[in-house]
């Protein structure tokens, strides 16, 4: 990995995680600890205090299985490869970049030293806002950041939500936009989080 890559990742993972305790690695045997540190921490949070953007025929229901469930988002995404089976990727056609996880744990986000992040030089971190949500009737966290080229002239706009549906699964996900109205639409995305086996 460059150094560059190094940088940017390094960046990614202070911005989803300035207003966490720091974690160990930690085996099966840990997770009941740190589960209970976050859903604490998570309790503590301010409730997030500002109204969802009205979401309409332009936008469509995705289909969640990891857990089971769905989610509603704007019509211009379209889903690409993800890395790996516990998670999905989409872009909009304004370059927005999104992605979803499964996990065992609320984990704060994943990193991202790609995509809108690769065309930042230097940049500097800003935590905008971090609250709590009743997402789907579960316990989630928003965290609302952005990172700003050193030369003042790039910006990108980044949310994580972290939603702990029950003990053992969590799910997650993490935007990326140039758009400060294209991230509110992904507040409400997540904040309309629907869990449970979908009909069709």
């Amino acid at each position: 990995m460059t150094r560059r890559s190094l940088r940017l990742l390094a960046a990614m993972v202070w911005a989803t995680s300035a207003c966490s305790h720091a974690r160990v690695a930690s085996s099966s045997d840990d997770e009941p600890p740190l589960l209970d540190t976050w859903t604490r921490e998570a309790n503590a949070e301010t409730p997030c205090d500002r109204p969802s953007v009205a979401s309409d025929a332009g936008w469509i229901d995705v289909i969640l299985r990891n857990p089971e469930g769905s989610v509603r988002l704007p019509l211009s995404f379209r889903e690409i490869e993800a890395a790996g089976p516990q998670a999905r990727r989409w872009i909009a056609a304004d370059s927005t970049e999104l992605t979803m996880w499964s996990a065992k744990e609320p984990m704060n986000a994943m990193a991202s030293n790609g995509g809108m992040m690769a065309r930042l030089q230097h940049p500097s971190y800003h935590l905008e806002e971090r609250c709590r949500i009743d997402a789907g009737g579960h316990l989630a966290t928003m965290m609302e950041f952005r990172h700003v080229d050193y030369r003042g002239t790039d910006t990108v706009f980044g949310i994580v939500a972290d939603v702990l549906i029950r003990p053992g699964t969590a799910f997650g996900a993490m935007g990326l936009t140039h758009s400060q109205a294209m991230r509110d639409s992904l507040f409400t995305s997540f904040s309309q989080l629907r869990i449970g086996a979908v009909s069709h």
